[in-house]
């Protein structure tokens, strides 16, 4: 029936939606981990490192933009 029918898809559309929240918070939480990993090789003096931390921040900003996400799909 097409109520069925709907609720299939909802159930659907509502676990997309919680995968993606989940996938979310994992950056979110690799994201505070790296500006840690930042803050303590700058302190350190370990400058190469840090260089090397800061240039993955930077093209993870850069990837995960979602401005850039979009107009890499229209392609």
């Amino acid at each position: 029936t097409p109520a069925e029918v709907m609720r299939e898809h909802q159930r659907a559309l509502t676990k997309a939606q919680r995968e993606l929240d989940r996938e979310r918070t994992k950056l979110e939480q690799q994201e505070k981990k790296l500006i840690a990993d930042i803050k303590k090789t700058a302190k350190a003096n370990q400058m190469v490192v840090f260089f090397v931390s800061l240039t993955n921040g930077v093209s993870r900003q850069y990837f995960w933009n979602p401005e850039c996400v979009q107009n890499h799909g229209e392609g």
